[in-house]
């Protein structure tokens, strides 16, 4: 973009007046305090009296009315540019407002972020003209109680002149309005019409190249300055940094600061627009060399108020007239500029105490140097002692000493960073446990710092920091940072630009003399739309900003004395004789004494002890000791292992687990005559479910493997060896994962990020995927039927949870105590060390195993007490190892299916299991059942039949080639779809495919069909529906108005409704395939929804419940309570209920529309539900399901479900329960045949929702 000036956009009154109350009613928002005042600058609403929007119906001098645009240049859009659509809303952001006198004219400035991040600059001059006659009487027709005082006086409305661009040139867009301005309404006329003046604004002046040129610029009879600074120099802030240090004080503002570090939720309030943008410029000018990537609103009118519950980080401004604090708000920082008070989470130390309060005083110093010298006998006299200082600009001290914070913080930040690719193009990584480690005074400000948005940008564009990377160079120099580059001129040539002309107009002159815009007349343009086009750049050749990437360095600092160095080598090597001892008596079988166990697990508190054992374990397994170990020499291998492991996941010490868990695959013993691994014995270990140590151990894998390549190679062999490294290190990183119990699925989302990190190769990643699905086939196969019988008895799949913040702070800060504290004393009993023997050897001993229930395997009944105090019975029912991914009900029966790929059927009465169906291998994606058969889906890419009764497998179903994503039964008839893009129809009499159904370009999501309309119905990631006929098995028609993946779908004889990632439903005239009406209004992707003939409900990634109008499509109700998203929903009468990501289920009275009651007890999301009218039955991916007795919680009456996902209700016969009991396939063949199927690459969305993590 090399314009100056993107538009320029005159908004005001149309030739109606809307008010803007009555779309925010019809739009079901909440409620906005609005009021009127006399002095109002710009239109807007200000003021400190509250006025509800039922007083101010109608009356013209108290209602905020929507402006809309009058005029604008160009008329149409730039290609790269477009004019954002709502520029009226922050033209005035409170409302337009009338008044019954003219006001002087204002100016404000306001920052537009567009979905993209691009952001718009806008320089707004508001002025008062009389409102037309024509208005007046429209308005005095449609309200004539107030027609009297509408004529009685004249009658002003705010127009808004405004500029809009790409760059904050805020000085001079007020200088241009100003002008403008004066041309219109001067009494002396102009030799130059407002078209030629508007015109050279934007289509002749150039964008200035970073450093070298500067434009000179005549407005009015005024010359000005533009220039931008270099690469190596800070941005030119258009205001001064002082405004928000004056509103809220200095200690204020760096707590503030730090909010904004860690990307936290903040509001700035006021009564001045211009103020919000200014305090909110500050702070991301004050960023530097950081970036805002999140959320970005200085200046939000008060019809999108809403946006302050957004669950992101966002940084926005909102005018105190029209802000009202709300509940939903809790956690939001806000910051009144007009009090100067901060409210929420100001009294949190977020930057490190050390360097907080060094910013703190060095800011007094600058802002207010008189006060830091009131208990000086002599203090300095300005302007004698230091010429230089005289000279200071206070800004850009105020920005050097923020520099000078950062510079402290990270100024050896490119020492951790690693590159794993450097074709076809470079990929960096930053070693964060190594960087908290170097610096461990402020690892509880880095282990949050590190996770924002704004490090990660940092660190992918970390050879673009000129300025940054200058200021560390003068840093470690002793230099001034004041008088780096940024303090010096890179000007070489000054361009002058000629202002605008009145060529062909023959010495016309132009009397405007109105207080109203006048219109724009095309025939005073020189160019007309065709020729219409942004100014050539101007480019001069501009000198390489210097900078270059640091190399990595020793870990020990520097500043160490080298007699420390020194010390610390005479204990390694202590400790390094003392374990090798220990060692060559395991391997000899002899044991060690107790005070030799507890001394070598003491010295693992230490990670030179942890990595002594583990490397001199290397060494003997490569020259001394043999694979096959005796039973003794196993179990303390085990025992040292374990705790080394124990305490590196404790320490954040992921090099010892790296060289161990390769260790751990080599020295086993034989149990029965079975080689048992060390591996089996430590799999339940946290380490193994810490994401972070298997990233840190890929990486480092992938460094070590590229030192050992030449760099010397061309681009192309280098890109082929460097794709061999990250496919072979990824390769064993999974096969350590399988074998270290990590569950497949987290190591087929490994592969998948890991992948798209290093730019694998999409055949390479498939094929490591279908690696991965052999050799979690092979470990299957290989276990023993006893270790089966284990492993179902007592493997607990525990929920896999992302280690964050905490994890850094409180395990650095345990290692840096243990490391202090206890390495003098340990040091002293190495020396004193003895071999004592004893008769008891330390052994791992195995927990003893449990004893297999004959009943049911659910917990006792229990019940919660809900809200109102009231007692809800329910039950537990555990059987499965995985998430339930679906569950169904009918009767007495219940069936459910996970992602352990196992089917249960309970009896809902007592909670017991049935039997349970296996012979899938892996999850269960999708159920169907009748009173004959049920019908499964599975990502093993097969449907199978199960006898009802028998709960046998009937007939295995192979004809897709990827995830099974979705099915219907329908009599005899099977509907499935997949994420191999096709529709498959099978008969369950022949278990024969029958119909395959060919045209979507994507991942097949849900499907429904209906044998008596012949028609199948399915949604897919390509964004569309299609519509089947049964009989010719071809594609009727193609629906696609959604913009996103669909997520579910309905239909009947009439109409076909869905819903999509793209936060909408949208509902079809089945009979003609014509597009009828959209729902819109939440803000995330509908994950269920409810339909029961008359009502539909839906349930949102944006943690709301919405009612809708089927007939206009407008929202009647929200529900508002979850904490997460609704991922279920059900609809029983008056009764909404819905299942979410919080862990809770809510129950919902939809005529007063309120959450009832609250159920909870799982221990994750709650996925799936469904309800009877007696029973809420509910699946969770804590691997539990639950009923829960709510009949005397519904409704009387003739009790209806509306099922979001429903399956049908036809009687099912319960079988006689079968105690310990499990029913697999026996005329199928056999396990060990199964095929090979290359599993699908999940996908990264736009949209973080539960559905991404599935797939």
């Amino acid at each position: 973009m090399s314009r100056f000036c993107d538009y320029f956009v005159v908004c005001g009154v149309g030739k109606q007046l809307k008010s803007l109350l009555k779309n925010k009613n019809q739009n079901n928002s909440n409620n906005i305090n609005l009021s009127s005042s006399s002095n109002n600058n710009h239109g807007n609403n200000h003021g400190n009296q509250s006025i509800e929007s039922s007083s101010l119906e109608g009356n013209p001098f108290s209602t905020p009315f929507q402006s809309e645009i009058l005029e604008r240049f160009p008329p149409t859009n730039w290609n790269d540019g477009p004019l954002p659509n709502h520029i009226w809303m922050f033209c005035f952001p409170g409302g337009l407002q009338l008044k019954s006198e003219a006001t002087k004219a204002s100016f404000f400035i306001f920052v537009l972020t567009e979905v993209d991040g691009t952001r718009y600059y806008g320089a707004s001059l508001t002025y008062y003209e009389p409102l037309s006659s024509e208005v007046i009487s429209n308005y005095a027709l449609q309200y004539p109680q107030f027609a009297h005082s509408l004529k009685k006086s004249i009658v002003y409305t705010p127009t808004c002149l405004c500029l809009i661009s790409h760059f904050p040139f805020f000085s001079l867009f007020r200088h241009y309005l100003r002008d403008i301005y004066r041309i219109f309404r001067s009494e002396t006329p102009s030799s130059i019409p407002l078209e030629r003046v508007i015109e050279n604004i934007i289509l002749d002046i150039p964008l200035p190249p970073k450093g070298g040129i500067k434009i000179r610029l005549a407005i009015g009879d005024q010359h000005h300055n533009c220039s931008r600074p270099a690469h190596n120099q800070f941005e030119v802030a258009e205001f001064s940094l002082r405004y928000l240090f004056d509103s809220l004080g200095i200690t204020n503002v760096v707590k503030l600061f730090g909010n904004i570090l860690l990307e936290n939720k903040v509001v700035f309030v006021s009564s001045q627009y211009t103020l919000l943008t200014i305090a909110c410029e500050t702070l991301c000018t004050l960023m530097f060399p950081f970036k805002w990537h999140h959320i970005y609103v200085p200046i939000l009118g008060c019809t999108l108020s809403d946006f302050l519950q957004a669950p992101t980080p966002f940084i926005m401004g909102i005018h105190k007239s029209y802000f009202k604090w709300r509940s939903e708000m809790e956690g939001v920082v806000i910051a009144d500029l007009d009090e100067g008070t901060l409210k929420g989470n100001q009294n949190i130390d977020f930057l490190p105490i050390e360097e907080e309060e060094k910013l703190i005083n060095g800011l007094k110093r600058i802002l207010t140097p008189q006060l830091q010298q009131l208990d000086v006998a002599f203090p300095e006299v300005t302007g004698k002692k230091d010429e230089k200082k005289k000279e200071r600009n206070t800004d850009l001290e105020i920005r050097v000493l923020f520099l000078q914070l950062f510079l402290s913080l990270f100024e050896n930040y490119k020492k951790y960073i690693n590159y794993i690719r450097l074709s076809p193009k470079k990929v960096a990584i930053f070693k964060r446990e190594n960087f908290m480690k170097e610096n461990p005074g402020a690892v509880s400000f880095f282990s949050r710092f590190v996770e924002t948005q704004a490090f990660a940008v940092f660190l992918d564009k970390h050879e673009e920091h000129y300025l940054f990377d200058d200021a560390i160079r003068a840093k470690a120099k002793g230099e001034d940072l004041y008088y780096l580059e940024n303090n010096r001129s890179t000007i070489v040539e000054v361009k002058e630009i000629s202002p605008a002309n009145c060529d062909g107009l023959d010495g016309q002159l132009f009397d405007y003399q109105t207080f109203r815009f006048p219109s724009l007349r095309p025939e005073y343009f020189t160019r007309q739309n065709s020729e219409i086009s942004a100014p050539k750049p101007l480019s001069l050749p501009l000198r390489t900003p210097r900078g270059s990437v640091s190399q990595p360095t020793s870990n020990i600092k520097e500043d160490t004395p080298m007699e420390e160095v020194n010390v610390v080598k005479e204990k390694d090597s202590v400790a390094k004789e003392f374990i090798r001892h220990c060692l060559v008596k395991v391997f000899q079988d002899i044991k060690l004494s107790s005070d030799e166990m507890n001394l070598i697990r003491e010295l693992f508190k230490l990670e030179s002890g942890r990595s002594i054992f583990a490397n001199l374990l290397v060494e003997f397994k490569e020259k001394t000791a043999k694979p096959c170990v005796s039973d003794h020499t196993f179990n303390v291998l085990v025992d040292l292992m374990t705790k080394s492991l124990e305490e590196s996941h404790i320490k954040v010490d992921f090099i010892t687990p790296k060289i161990l868990m390769n260790l751990a695959s080599s020295f086993y013993h034989l149990l029965n005559g079975i080689p048992e691994f060390v591996h089996h014995k430590v799999q339940d270990l946290a380490i193994w479910k810490n994401d972070h140590f298997w990233e840190a151990a890929f990486f480092d894998s992938i460094v070590e493997g590229r030192l050992k390549m030449n760099n010397d190679e061309i681009e192309g062999e280098r890109e082929e060896k460097e794709e061999g490294v990250v496919f072979s290190v990824l390769g064993a990183i999974c096969y350590n994962m399988l074998n270290l119990g990590v569950p497949s699925n987290d190591a087929r989302h490994f592969i998948a990020r890991m992948s798209a990190l290093t730019m694998l190769k999409e055949d390479h990643t498939q094929t490591l995927l279908a690696l991965l699905k052999n050799m979690e086939r092979v470990n299957n196969m290989s276990e023993t039927p006893a270790e089966s019988l284990k492993s179902s008895k007592h493997k607990v799949v525990e929920k896999r949870t992302h280690l964050g913040s905490d994890y850094y702070s409180s395990s650095l800060g345990k290692a840096r105590e243990d490391e202090k504290g206890e390495a003098k004393d340990l040091y002293a009993r190495l020396v004193e060390a003895t071999q004592i023997d004893t008769k008891h050897p330390a052994l791992i001993v195995s927990s003893p195993r449990g004893t297999q229930r004959s009943t049911s395997i659910f917990s006792a009944e229990d019940s919660i007490v809900t809200e109102d105090g009231e007692k809800v019975p329910f039950r537990t029912l555990n059987g499965h190892k995985g998430g339930i991914e679906c569950v169904g009900v009918c009767g007495e029966t219940i069936v459910s299916g996970s992602s352990d790929g196992g089917i249960c059927v309970w009896n809902i009465n007592n909670g017991q299991l049935v039997r349970k169906l296996l012979g899938h291998l892996e999850r269960i994606s999708c159920l169907d059942f009748d009173e004959t058969n049920i019908i499964s889906g599975s990502y093993d890419s097969t449907v199978r039949v199960w006898d009802a009764s028998e709960g046998s497998c009937i007939y295995k179903m192979t004809g897709h080639s990827g995830n099974v994503t979705c099915l219907r039964l329908q009599g005899t008839s099977v509907v499935s779809g997949s994420a191999d893009q096709s529709l498959q129809i099978f008969d369950t009499r022949m278990g024969k495919c029958t119909g395959n159904l060919s045209g979507h370009n994507d991942s097949i999501t849900c499907v429904q069909f209906e044998e008596s309309l012949n028609t199948i119905v399915s949604g897919s990631r390509d964004t569309t529906l299609k519509i089947w006929d049964l009989r010719t098995l071809r594609c009727m028609t193609t629906l696609s108005e959604h913009t996103d993946w669909i997520r579910s779908l309905k239909f009947d004889s009439s109409k076909i409704i869905s819903s999509s990632y793209d936060c909408t439903l949208k509902l079809w005239d089945l009979k003609t395939s014509t597009f009828k009406r959209s729902f819109n209004g939440h803000k995330g992707c509908i994950n269920a929804f409810v339909y029961d003939g008359e009502r539909l409900v839906s349930g949102s990634g944006d943690h709301e419940i919405k009612m809708w109008n089927i007939e206009t499509g407008d929202c009647t109700k929200t529900f508002k309570g979850h904490k997460d998203e609704v991922m279920c929903l059900d609809l029983v009468e008056d009764t909404i209920i819905s299942g979410s990501n919080d862990h809770t289920i809510k129950m919902w009275d939809v005529s007063k529309e309120q959450c009832k009651r609250t159920l909870t007890g799982h221990n994750d999301w709650v996925y799936t539900l469904k309800c009877d009218g007696k029973h809420i039955v509910s699946g969770s991916w804590d691997a539990t399901v639950r009923v829960w007795g709510v009949e005397s919680l519904l409704p009387r009456k003739n009790l209806k479900s509306s099922q979001s996902d429903s399956i049908p209700s036809i009687p099912f016969p319960l079988p006689q329960p079968i105690q310990s009991t499990t029913f697999v396939q026996t005329n199928q063949s056999s396990f060990s045949s199964a095929p090979t199927i290359v599993a699908t690459s999940p996908i990264t969305r736009k949209t973080s929702s539960l559905f991404d993590k599935l797939f």
